[in-house]
């Protein structure tokens, strides 16, 4: 099974999200999972809207041992945003 999602910047200060989701015929038994799983996926982003849409980026974020490279990943996708830093999509709230 494989989850898919895709988020396409649409103006200064909103984002497209799209997610897919594939699996085999073979992966899933019974043809009623496929809804459940769906409908799953569903409920699962409709809880993460409120959290995305209080998304603010620090520059210093508390990070743990285990979250990995954020900031060089930062330094990496700053390339793609305008470098006045009010019109950065990560400074703007996400909308439902």
């Amino acid at each position: 099974m494989v989850f898919i999602d895709a988020v396409t910047p649409i103006d200064p200060g909103n984002v497209a999200v799209t997610f897919s989701l594939t699996a085999r015929l073979t992966d899933i038994q019974d043809p009623d999972m496929s809804l459940e799983l769906v409908e799953e996926g569903v409920r699962q982003v409709s809880e993460d809207v409120p959290i995305w849409s209080h998304k603010t980026r620090w520059d210093r974020p508390s990070l743990a041992r285990g979250d990995g490279p954020i900031m060089k990943f930062r330094r990496w996708a700053d390339q793609f945003y305008i470098k006045d830093h009010t019109s950065r999509p990560a400074d703007t709230h996400a909308t439902a």
